[in-house]
C-alpha cells in the first residue's frame, strides 16, 4: 500500500511569517537524513522531500467565479506543510510507530494518509512444489530439513531474491529441484517478507505452508 506522510511543522503553524531566506538547522537536518535513512530499510520510499516557506508560494482557490490567486506573503493559513514523504507499507500501523520515532520539534505534526490505489483488487500467486526430497534416486525418502528451513527463514525475512543464489548443483545436492515453484513465486511477490504457517516432515519429503500479504 502506498501512503502520505505530511510534515505540518511548528515554525510554518499559525501564519508566521517567515524570512525568505529561511532554511532550516543544519543539526535538524541531519537527524532527519539519518531517520530517513533508517526509515527505508524497513519501508520503500517512493519520494519524500522538505518544501520552502508558505510565503514563496501561491495559493489558487476555486469559487463560482473565475479562480483566485494569492501571493505566498498574503496567504492566510492556520497548518502549512513542511515537507513529505511518499511510501510504500504495509500498513498505517507501521508507519504510525515509524513517525513517533521522527526527530520532530515540539509542536509538529506528522499526518498520515493512504493514496488511492488505481486497483484496489489483490491478486492471488498460488504455486506448489515440494521441498526436499529424492525422487527416482538411491536417496528417496531422506529429507533435508535443515536446508527446507533455511529457505523458509529466507524466505520470511523478506530476502527471497537470495534463492536465486542457489545454483542448480546446491538444489540438487539438497533435494530441491521442486523449489524452482519457491524462486518464482518469491520473483513475483519481492523482497516481501511472508508468514510461514507450518512445515511438516512426511517419510519422503517436507512441506512448507507460507503466504505473502501483498
Amino acid at each position: 500500500m502506498q501512503f502520505m506522510m505530511l510534515m505540518i511543522p511548528n515554525v510554518y503553524r499559525g501564519n508566521k511569517k517567515l524570512d525568505s531566506g529561511f532554511v532550516p538547522d543544519p543539526k535538524k537536518v541531519e537527524e532527519m537524513a539519518r531517520f530517513n535513512g533508517e526509515l527505508g530499510k524497513a519501508v520503500k520510499i517512493l519520494s519524500l522531500n522538505g518544501l520552502h516557506p508558505l510565503n514563496t508560494g501561491a495559493r489558487v482557490a476555486f469559487g463560482k467565479g473565475k479562480p483566485t490567486v494569492t501571493d505566498g506573503p498574503f496567504i492566510e493559513s492556520k497548518e502549512v506543510l513542511g515537507g513529505y514523504w511518499i511510501v510504500e507499507a504495509n500498513s498505517k500501523e507501521e508507519l504510525v510507530k515509524w513517525a513517533q520515532r521522527c526527530p520532530a520539534d515540539e509542536g509538529d505534526v506528522i499526518e498520515i494518509r493512504q493514496i488511492f490505489d488505481e486497483v484496489e483488487d489483490r491478486v492471488l500467486v498460488l504455486a506448489t512444489g515440494g521441498m526436499s526430497h529424492y525422487p527416482g534416486t538411491p536417496l528417496y525418502g531422506h529429507v533435508d530439513e535443515a536446508f527446507d528451513k533455511k529457505v523458509l527463514d529466507i524466505l520470511a525475512s523478506g530476502k527471497g531474491s537470495k534463492l536465486a543464489e542457489f545454483t542448480p548443483d546446491d538444489l540438487m545436492q539438497s533435494g530441491n529441484g521442486e523449489l524452482v515453484n519457491w524462486v518464482i513465486t518469491a520473483g513475483i511477490c519481492g523482497d516481501v517478507k511472508c508468514r510461514v504457517l507450518d512445515y511438516i516432515r512426511l517419510w519422503h519429503i517436507g512441506l512448507g505452508y507460507l503466504y505473502w500479504d501483498m
